[in-house]
């Protein structure tokens, strides 16, 4: 799971992490095997482009069936940022705002993320 970063200071001393793309401040980091730093520009403008170089499907766009490949892979990264958006509104909403119910049930069977 990804966690929004704030400020950092100890001591006096700005402990901000940096964007491992374009090295200004980190709004987020997420917990692999290593740690990715990143920036809100950054997760919206270049992170799709990673995932389009991640799947390969651009070296097939020839093939008969790359459009609907890469239509598949849209649908499921659109329902991954829904899925977080839901799993973190939860987490974070304050008790008097309602969730949508139709977004509820949507997002709640899904595995958590």
């Amino acid at each position: 799971m990804a966690v929004i970063r704030g400020s950092l200071h100890k001591d006096g001393v700005d402990l901000t992490y940096k964007c491992f793309i374009c090295d200004e401040k980190s709004t987020a980091f997420w917990h692999g095997t290593q740690t990715l730093e990143v920036c809100a520009q950054c997760a919206i403008r270049t992170l799709p482009k990673l995932i389009i170089d991640a799947t390969d499907y651009h070296r097939q766009l020839g093939s008969h069936d790359a459009v609907e490949r890469l239509e598949h892979t849209l649908e499921e990264v659109a329902s991954a940022y829904w899925r977080a958006a839901f799993c973190r509104a939860t987490v974070w909403a304050k008790p008097y705002r309602k969730i949508p119910e139709e977004i509820v049930k949507q997002y709640s069977d899904e595995e958590d993320d």
